[in-house]
């Protein structure tokens, strides 16, 4: 899978919207992101974040997307305990394998990967209201192209403007 996510990401100055905003992280900032939420990242992950972490030219159009919100980086710290706390209060132990909090969708359904499980970096759903987490079937690569390929139908088949988010998760 890596391969088709490698050659979606390759293609990304093509398709975004705003190619020219496409931004992403070095090494040693990769490194530090690590730190910080205390995850791996590599593989898939690894490449979105080289290319695009910080922004995606409008590739990624979902304002529920959370790696690029505009939060300070306490606030995005915090976030991601809190997200692992409510893991732990669902007893699902499993799942405190460096979990990297991804999206918001429909307001009730968090989507996060784990960072931890041998490089798959898997796509897993967490439903508030009936508090159960389940298996997407995406990995991040797919969860990624999922995600631009909505907003791509978004902005072309409803008329809806592209927006370009940016943010630095290293911003302070």
């Amino acid at each position: 899978m890596i391969n088709d996510f490698a050659g979606f990401l390759s293609q990304a100055s093509f398709n975004a919207p705003f190619p020219e905003r496409i931004k992403g992280y070095n090494e040693d900032e990769i490194s530090k992101i690590e730190g910080l939420f205390d995850i791996k990242i590599a593989g898939e992950m690894k490449l979105f974040f080289q290319i695009m972490g910080r922004c995606s030219g409008g590739l990624i159009n979902d304002s529920g997307f959370n790696i690029y919100k505009k939060n300070t980086l306490r606030v995005k710290v915090l976030g991601a305990h809190d997200f692992v706390q409510d893991l732990r209060v669902i007893e699902r132990m499993i799942f405190i394998k460096k979990p990297f909090f991804l999206a918001c969708e429909n307001e009730t359904q968090d989507y996060f990967c784990l960072t931890d499980d041998d490089g798959k970096y898997q796509v897993y759903c967490y439903d508030e209201n009936e508090e159960e987490i389940f298996e997407t079937g995406f990995t991040f690569g797919t969860y990624m192209m999922k995600v631009s390929e909505e907003g791509k139908r978004n902005w072309e088949n409803l008329g809806i403007e592209p927006r370009v988010y940016e943010t630095d998760l290293l911003e302070i």
